[in-house]
């Protein structure tokens, strides 16, 4: 393990894409804290659908943004 996390993070804020990577990285972090709580089944459903989408989504975002920019 890195002992040295902030200052490794430090270097992918230098691009977008490393600050979209950081963002994901923060909310599986905190969606699996949220997961230990009791949740009725709908809700694990619905969390379970958000994160097995939200990446996908932000993916087609940056595609959208970065390679077809504006042309």
């Amino acid at each position: 393990m890195n002992d040295d996390f902030g200052g490794d993070s430090g270097q992918f804020l230098r691009s977008p894409m490393g600050v979209g990577a950081i963002i994901i990285v923060l909310l599986y972090a905190v969606a699996g804290l949220a997961t230990g709580g009791k949740w009725s089944e709908e809700q694990r459903w619905l969390l379970s659908v958000f994160l097995i989408a939200y990446p996908f989504v932000v993916l087609g975002l940056f595609y959208k943004i970065f390679l077809k920019g504006d042309k």
